[in-house]
C-alpha cells in the first residue's frame, strides 16, 4: 500500500520541517510514496517545492524513507539544472519515466536513463497526459541495454508481483495475480474510503 502527493496540489514544500514527522510516520508504517516532482506547468510562478535539491533534504532528515520514496517525473528534473536528479543517486529513492515524452530530446535526460541504476527506474506514462506507445518506444531506447534485457512492457498484470493489487476488473490476468486482489467499484471495497479503512485495519492489528 502506498500514497501519492502532490506538493503544488496540496500546498507544502518537501522540505519543511513540518512534514517531516508525517514521512516518518510513512515509513514506520511501511507505506510507498510517490511524489510529484520538479515544476508543475500550471505552477510556473511559484517557487520550486519538491525537486531533487527538496526531495535530498526530506530523506537526510528521514532515515531510513528513501527506498519507499518514488520521485515522479525523472526525479523532478524539469525545472531544475542538468544534472540536478544525480544528488538523489545516495539516497536510496526511486525515479520514475512519466514525463519523458516532454523531455525525450533534452540530452540530460537521456543521460539519466542511461546511467541511473535500472532498479531505480520504475516505468510511468503520465496517462492521460502523455501519449504511452510513444513513451515505451523512448524508454526502450534510452535505458540501456543491460536496464532493456529486463524490461517487461506487458498489460497482464499477473506479472507483477507484490502484496495486493488495486483494480475495478476481474479479468483472468488480474484473477491470477499471487498477491491479494481488491476489486474496487465492488463490495466490500465500493469506493476509495472502504479501501482505507481495509488497511488502517490490518496497520493497527
Amino acid at each position: 500500500p502506498g500514497i501519492k502527493l502532490h506538493p503544488y496540489y496540496q500546498g507544502f514544500r518537501l522540505d519543511d520541517p513540518a512534514v517531516f514527522p508525517f514521512f516518518a510516520a510513512v515509513r514506520d508504517l511501511g507505506l510507498v510514496v510517490i511524489a510529484h516532482c520538479g515544476y508543475d506547468h500550471g505552477f510556473l510562478n511559484v517557487p520550486m517545492c519538491c525537486g531533487p535539491v527538496e526531495i535530498a533534504a526530506l530523506l537526510a532528515a528521514v532515515p531510513g524513507l528513501g527506498p519507499r520514496v518514488v520521485a515522479a517525473h525523472l526525479g523532478g528534473r524539469e525545472g531544475n539544472p542538468s544534472g540536478a536528479t544525480d544528488m538523489l543517486l545516495e539516497t536510496g529513492c526511486l525515479i520514475d519515466t512519466a514525463c519523458l515524452e516532454i523531455l525525450q530530446d533534452e540530452p540530460d535526460a537521456i543521460r539519466v536513463m542511461e546511467t541511473w541504476p535500472a532498479d531505480r527506474i520504475v516505468f510511468g506514462t503520465d496517462y492521460p497526459w502523455n501519449r504511452q506507445r510513444r513513451l515505451v518506444e523512448w524508454v526502450k531506447t534510452h535505458l540501456g541495454k543491460a536496464a532493456y534485457k529486463r524490461l517487461i512492457l506487458s498489460h497482464h498484470k499477473d506479472l507483477l508481483r507484490g502484496d495486493y493489487l488495486i483494480d475495478d476488473s476481474d479479468r483472468a490476468d488480474i484473477l491470477r495475480f499471487q498477491g491479494k486482489h481488491i476489486q474496487i467499484g465492488k463490495e466490500p471495497f465500493k469506493d476509495w474510503t472502504a479501501v482505507l479503512d481495509y488497511f488502517k485495519s490490518i496497520v493497527e492489528h
